[in-house]
């Protein structure tokens, strides 16, 4: 499995520990016997009904489509008696933000430690100008692996670079993070380090994500920022498949559908002050934290970790003040 999937799902297994977010996302491999025909037909069945059931499309024509649906479509069972879509949501449990340390030892591909680090930022469903700025924030960080191959235009100028790779030879990669879900998601950076940098590596994750908070970022970074936002959302959008896929996430989270044109008017109209507020509503929090890899002997413990992230957002709160008096 890709190294990346490994430690970003564990830090969300860590950020919502002991509820349904905190789940793994990928089966793990002590509970694949577990898994029967009987349990996937069960799953399907109470799932796979009309009310729970959102079908888009792209590319043709509208009433041939509705003909479509009908045909493939028509046999999709109902839910049970009374139970409508809303009613099946209702039954979720919902997931609760703890923060926390989740860590597995195992030898992965590359011979490093992967490390995340990330706090609560809200879900899907959070249709204001914040959600927008929250994916502008990750696009102002940027990052990636230190060997990149290409010309302009791959992100070499994000605060992960610039900041970062080019500043630390012991990283490997460093990346910043969203995972969004409908009520909730975390955002944070992720880095590829040797296992005896994982504490200093701490330290320059929370950096970059604290100076976010106490730091109006630059024009020319916002500007930046903020065009790259709106280049990977219509780069994205020329797929068909991902069309389909926006039109459902939309509708199931707000009920209607934005235009291309709607969103990136939005993203043009996000401030500096916007990208703070969300930072600093950001490092109030508790972190979660997660880390795979063969040693992790020098990972510091999550007290030390929180201690350290209040302390760091404190002190750099401190000096901002006192610099803008």
């Amino acid at each position: 499995m890709p190294s990346d999937a490994l430690s970003r799902d564990a830090a969300q297994m860590a950020a919502y520990a002991g509820t349904p977010l905190g789940n793994h996302h990928f089966c793990p491999m002590d509970k694949i016997d577990g898994l029967s025909a009987e349990k996937v037909r069960a799953f399907h069945k109470e799932f796979f009904v009309g009310p729970n059931s959102y079908i888009s499309a792209a590319g043709i024509e509208h009433d041939h489509f509705v003909r479509l649906v009908k045909e493939k479509f028509g046999e999709l069972p109902a839910a049970k008696q009374g139970q409508d879509r809303n009613a099946i949501r209702a039954t979720r449990r919902p997931s609760t933000y703890t923060g926390g340390l989740t860590s597995t030892k195992r030898k992965l591909k590359e011979p490093f430690v992967k490390l995340a680090l990330s706090f609560e930022v809200g879900g899907w469903v959070q249709e204001n100008q914040d959600f927008l700025a929250k994916c502008v924030l990750i696009q102002l960080l940027g990052g990636g692996s230190s060997f990149s191959a290409g010309g302009p235009g791959k992100g070499m100028y994000t605060r992960l670079y610039t900041q970062c790779l080019n500043q630390y030879s012991f990283m490997e990669s460093m990346e910043a993070f969203v995972s969004f879900n409908e009520q909730r998601g975390i955002l944070g950076i992720d880095a590829a380090v040797p296992p005896e940098y994982l504490g200093h590596s701490v330290r320059i994750i929370v950096d970059q994500l604290v100076k976010l908070a106490v730091e109006p970022v630059t024009r020319e970074e916002l500007d930046r920022a903020r065009n790259m936002c709106k280049s990977t959302l219509l780069m994205s959008l020329e797929s068909r498949v991902i069309v389909c896929e926006d039109i459902v996430r939309q509708y199931a989270a707000y009920g209607h559908v934005k235009t291309p044109s709607d969103v990136c008017n939005q993203i043009d109209k996000i401030t500096a002050d916007d990208l703070m507020r969300v930072a600093r509503a950001l490092v109030q929090q508790q972190p979660s934290v997660g880390c795979v890899g063969h040693d992790l002997s020098s990972l510091p413990a999550y007290a030390d970790i929180v201690s350290f992230v209040k302390m760091y957002v404190d002190s750099a709160s401190q000096l901002a003040a006192k610099n803008k008096n």
